[in-house]
């Protein structure tokens, strides 16, 4: 049960709202007729999207190509362990190794420590180049280095087992 106030509306809310009236007509025939939403065109934005597909397709299929034709007439055709060992002496060659170094030498150490290990994988060969450099990334990642001249001395003797590795890779 609603409470009134003397007219149709309720005591509480907000008033209901009434459209306007003329004399004579009933209220909901004055309300203007609702507005028909804009209808897009089809036809021209179908064509240019379809077209605008097609060619980006055939870029991806072309660019695609260019590229792995490029990739095989270029260069060494085959992933080596020769290469691999190779590649980790050449990162290792590029390193900076001090008591201090920074982040970015200890990833590229991991990175030769993984090709060392794809060289092994692949021939055995190549076992004392992975573990003089699983010694090296040991000593970075577990051991630490430091300024004592324990820690630096271990420092030097990794790395000359890696460097006699890498001469007989």
């Amino acid at each position: 049960m609603t409470e009134t106030s003397g007219t149709d509306e309720p005591a509480w809310g907000p008033p209901t709202a009434q459209p306007p009236t003329t004399q004579g007509q009933p209220g909901p025939s004055a309300w203007p007729p609702p507005p028909t939403p804009p209808v897009a065109p089809q036809g021209r934005r179908r064509r240019l999207s379809i077209g605008v597909v097609v060619a980006l397709v055939a870029g991806l299929v072309i660019g695609g190509g260019g590229v792995g034709l490029g990739w095989l007439l270029s260069g060494d055709k085959t992933n080596t362990a020769q290469n691999d060992a190779h590649n980790a002496c050449d990162i290792f060659n590029g390193l900076q190794l001090s008591a201090d170094s920074d982040l970015a030498t200890h990833y590229r150490t991991s990175a030769a420590v993984v090709l060392a290990e794809a060289a092994n994988a692949a021939d055995p060969r190549y076992q004392q180049l992975r573990d003089a450099l699983q010694g090296l990334d040991q000593q970075f990642n577990y051991i630490g280095v430091g300024n004592e001249p324990a820690a630096v001395n271990q420092l030097n003797k990794v790395v000359n087992s890696v460097k006699t590795a890498c001469a007989g890779a």
